[in-house]
């Protein structure tokens, strides 16, 4: 039986209210004010971001941040369905809606995250000729911006790139010593990197039902709404550039290297893209030349001009890290009594890698579309992205906004819904968001579903997309 076109439009309909409500509860939850979900220095203008001062309790914040999630990610799936079963919006106005979701959410403070304090820290450090990469917060006691940075970054250097750092600090010297001014222009960057990966992304979808598809994914994704433009995280910056370099493959390997090297220098994470381009290119040395031309151009003299190895030092250090929602904790832990907490690390971090380099190999056999209208690029970045969420030692939910775009690129499939529940979890995990003390009962509620729940589920999702890999290759060979 052929799917009813009016039942589709209904269910499309209400997956928007869903996602609408999502974005909503959000920008309330920050416009209640501080609390700890939300952080608001600094006393207000009339200038955004706006905000009340009803000191919510923790309590109410994680109820609302909770719903967001849940509501979102089932506005999410409902939306998916909805496409697959004839669903037709105009793009355009899909489009319009998720950026003008990300515009509402800049008037109000960010929030579900603190990690924006800590860029206008490293940012106040740099512009005041500190090496944020061998200082940190705790150095510097008193400064009026760098106080504000929140825990766990008041003694951790900076772990981003030198193009972050030269964004984060542009964005001090512009605000000196205002903190507000400075955050607000940092979550304006942000928003507009959301904003742009959304253009880009619809202008390279060949059709109408590939641009739905995209802004279904992407600009109106509640999730991605939630930790890109309301947590303003600098990970919207490194994955605006690593679609773009994706995205000019075709057209101009140079540049293609450039915007590589360059989302390289936002966080060490970019060298996915790069090795994505590099594998895309591997059989045509010209063009491979060109790429690593590209990326040579940018990226040593960024790291030159911005401390040089010592930039690399948290980054390195800080990859043998084990979060508390990674699967990998189930090993990590009993070796670190074991055998100590250094030989522990090596092996797990070598471990990681090779179940990496592993799924690598089964994705690349699993995932749908052979080629696309920008050649491999889109489903060999959509396999490292994929490959290395599963397979990282190191996870927080906003770090799934790397696979995210590339696979809103493929073709419809089961992996969409795959990635949305991953996401999901991990959102939930480590709301409300900021490290502050929580009543007794609501840590422990919270604490146990990010120790043991969280682990359990991504385990489970590692195993599925094993099982379907296998499959899939299966049926390739039979």
């Amino acid at each position: 039986m052929t799917p009813s076109p009016d039942r589709a439009g209904r269910s499309g309909r209400a997956a928007l209210a869903l996602v609408a409500s999502s974005a909503g509860l959000v920008a309330l939850t920050a416009f209640l004010g501080p609390s700890a979900a939300t952080r608001a220095p600094g006393t207000q203008s009339a200038l955004p971001p706006y905000h009340l001062d009803t000191r919510p309790s923790a309590w109410l914040v994680t109820a609302l941040l909770v719903a967001a999630t849940v509501g979102g990610a089932v506005g999410l799936l409902l939306a998916l369905r909805a496409l697959d079963r004839g669903w037709a919006p105009d793009p355009r106005r899909l489009l319009a809606g998720g950026l003008v979701a990300a515009v509402a959410l800049l008037l109000v403070p960010p929030t579900s995250s603190d990690d924006l304090y800590s860029y206008t820290a490293y940012g106040r450090m740099a512009a005041t000729g500190t090496d944020p990469y061998t200082t940190t917060p705790n150095d510097l006691p008193g400064d009026p911006v760098v106080d504000q940075a929140g825990e766990p970054w008041r003694d951790v250097a900076s772990v981003y790139g030198p193009l972050a750092t030269a964004e984060q600090a542009l964005a001090m010297e512009i605000a000196g010593d205002d903190v507000r001014t400075g955050a607000a222009l940092l979550a304006l960057a942000s928003a507009a990197a959301f904003g742009l990966t959304g253009v880009l992304l619809h202008r390279a979808a060949r059709d109408d039902a590939a641009r739905r598809r995209t802004a279904v994914l992407w600009t109106l994704n509640p999730l991605l709404l939630m930790h890109l433009v309301a947590g303003a995280h600098v990970d919207a910056l490194l994955v605006a550039l690593a679609v773009a370099a994706v995205l000019a493959l075709r057209r101009s390997p140079f540049i293609a290297g450039v915007l590589g090297g360059a989302a390289v220098c936002v966080k060490a994470s970019g060298v996915l893209a790069a090795a994505a381009l590099a594998w895309t290119e591997r059989r045509a040395p010209r063009r491979l030349a060109l790429l690593a031309a590209g990326a040579i151009s940018v990226t040593p003299p960024l790291y030159v001009a911005f401390g040089g190895w010592t930039a690399l030092g948290p980054v390195r250090r800080a990859s043998r890290f084990v979060s508390f929602g990674s699967p990998w904790r189930a090993l990590s832990v009993p070796l670190d009594s074991l055998a100590g907490s250094a030989t522990s690390r090596a092996v797990v971090s070598a471990l990681s890698l090779l179940a990496v380099a592993a799924l690598c190999v089964l994705l690349a056999r699993a995932l749908p579309g052979l080629g696309t209208a920008h050649g491999g690029a889109p489903r060999t970045a959509a396999v490292t992205a994929l490959a290395w969420l599963t397979g990282a030692t190191y996870v927080l939910p906003w770090y799934d906004a790397w696979a995210w775009p590339f696979l809103a690129l493929l073709p419809a499939s089961r992996w969409d819904r795959w990635l949305a529940v991953r996401t999901a979890v991990l959102t939930v995990a480590y709301l409300p968001g900021r490290t502050v003390p929580l009543p007794p009962v609501l840590a422990d509620l919270l604490s146990g579903f990010r120790l043991y729940v969280t682990p359990v589920a991504l385990g489970l999702l590692a195993v599925v997309a094993v099982r379907w890999s296998l499959r899939a290759e299966h049926r390739e060979s039979a």
